[in-house]
């Protein structure tokens, strides 16, 4: 799964960390920071949220040629989580097979995990099978990109690399079936209170 040589930059499907990832929950912390010591009105304050994290193992979701100089000022990077305790060895066994979501097509199989692709230990890093959670994509500064860069612990060799872009490709653009319409809803009105942007 991983090569034996790495590539002079961040690529598609590294595993870097561990590094620190915000975690939006349900509820956060919001600070006003105002912008005049005399007290000018509501609308010149600066909001800012406090929110949680942690440092976990973080995989590269953007594509390779995101990271030439000047192309993009953001890149994305997703968390990994261990493979579910209360999976059976056959539910274990289909998690890792559909890391080959073409594979899985051509046999008519069901793809399982179908927002996570698994990777395999890595010495020093992690133990055990972990699996990269697409939920959790999060964007980060293209600046920071040198210094994740100094934590990358593995990169995948072409064939896994190949698997992960067709994994993520297919948990991000499957098609589905629309809402029948006797489901949907009128819009409600706009609240009169303060627009938040």
């Amino acid at each position: 799964m991983y090569s034996r040589l790495w590539s002079p930059t961040l690529r598609q499907g590294d595993i870097l960390g561990p590094a620190f990832l915000p975690t939006i929950g349900k509820s956060f912390e919001t600070v006003i920071q105002e912008s005049s010591l005399t007290g000018d009105t509501d609308s010149q304050r600066r909001r800012k949220v406090i929110v949680d994290g942690d440092y976990h193992y973080l995989a590269v979701i953007s594509h390779c040629c995101e990271f030439n100089d000047g192309k993009r000022n953001k890149f994305l990077l997703a968390r990994l989580k261990g493979v579910p305790g209360n999976f059976s060895d056959d539910d274990l066994r289909a998690l890792r097979l559909s890391n080959n979501v073409a594979k899985r097509a051509e046999e008519g199989a069901d793809v399982a995990g179908v927002d996570a692709f698994v990777v395999e230990p890595i010495p020093n890093a992690f133990e055990s099978e972990q699996v990269v959670a697409f939920t959790t994509i999060t964007a980060f500064p293209i600046a920071m990109r040198n210094d994740l860069a100094k934590v990358k612990r593995a990169e995948m060799d072409h064939a896994a690399r190949v698997q992960f872009r067709e994994k993520l490709a297919w948990f991000l653009g499957r098609s589905g079936d629309d809402i029948p319409e006797d489901e949907k809803s009128v819009p409600p009105e706009p609240d009169d209170g303060e627009a938040t942007p």
